[in-house]
């Protein structure tokens, strides 16, 4: 359900973010049919890769566990979306110390 209130053209590179407790909960579910709900996908890769509904899964430590109120699963296409980043500007003093024409910059990043 979750994949599919994105619009489709959203889809492409999109995949699933959860962090390892979540993934090894999908991993003791089946369907209906008795399927594991997480397939594997084999790829090139020396770790076991991990499909939902055909989208990969990838395992982020910094989402939340399952527990009422919290929202545990997330999809999109990563790649695509937007940093945010919070950027100190430059500064500039005279500095008081020196006859005046010395200027001190700082630029930071936050």
């Amino acid at each position: 359900m979750l994949a599919m209130e994105i619009p489709v053209q959203w889809h492409t590179g999109a995949s699933f973010l959860m962090n390892q407790l979540t993934a090894a909960l999908l991993m003791t579910m089946s369907d209906a049919m008795g399927k594991p709900l997480l397939g594997s996908i084999q790829g090139l890769h020396a770790r076991p890769r991990w499909s939902l509904c055909g989208f990969p899964v990838n395992i982020a430590s910094q989402m939340p566990d399952v527990k009422p109120g919290s929202t545990p699963i997330a999809f999109g296409n990563w790649q695509k979306a937007y940093n945010i980043v919070e950027r100190k500007g430059v500064t500039m003093q005279v500095d008081p110390y020196s006859s005046g024409f010395v200027v001190c910059t700082n630029s930071k990043l936050a």
